[in-house]
């Protein structure tokens, strides 16, 4: 992506909103989705310039949500506040399988690869205390209803 790296600032050729080319912004395209539950996506600094970062058009589509930048050289760490660890699960592998009856009212997010999930999980302040769940959304090889089509011979 071309990025103005002096002034911090996405090339003119770019929407500064989504940061795709200008001739391709989805901006205007972005459903708005409400949420009852409050979504915190904290976001790795190296996915800040990527035009390819979804915790961006994730924030964009969520008026019930946060966008929390973490990690960036000379930042003090990343502190999740009282009111959001309140309630909080934390979506990520290992965790309980939760539904939409049993939907936490704060779910957080981490926004970057998965090795870099890994080390902001142990260095985001106050991760340590949430819980960790995944989301139900269809069956799953877990559950044991998925079908195999028999092979042809």
């Amino acid at each position: 992506m071309r990025y103005n790296r002096r002034v911090n600032e996405p090339s003119p050729s770019r929407c500064p909103r989504c940061l795709l080319q200008v001739r391709w912004c989805l901006c205007a395209d972005v459903p708005t989705v409400v949420t009852h539950t409050k979504i915190v996506i904290v976001r790795h600094y190296r996915e800040v310039t990527r035009s390819s970062n979804s915790g961006r058009l994730a924030a964009m589509a969520l008026p019930n949500s946060v966008l929390l930048d973490h990690g960036a050289p000379g930042t003090p760490p990343t502190q999740l506040s009282a009111d959001v660890l309140d309630g909080a699960r934390l979506l990520f592998p290992g965790g309980e399988m939760l539904g939409s009856a049993n939907l936490p009212r704060t779910l957080i997010i981490l926004d970057s690869t998965w090795s870099q999930a890994r080390r902001m999980r142990r260095k985001v302040r106050g991760l340590e205390q949430v819980r960790t769940c995944l989301l139900y959304t269809s069956p799953s090889p877990r559950d044991g209803l998925l079908s195999r089509m028999p092979s042809s011979a």
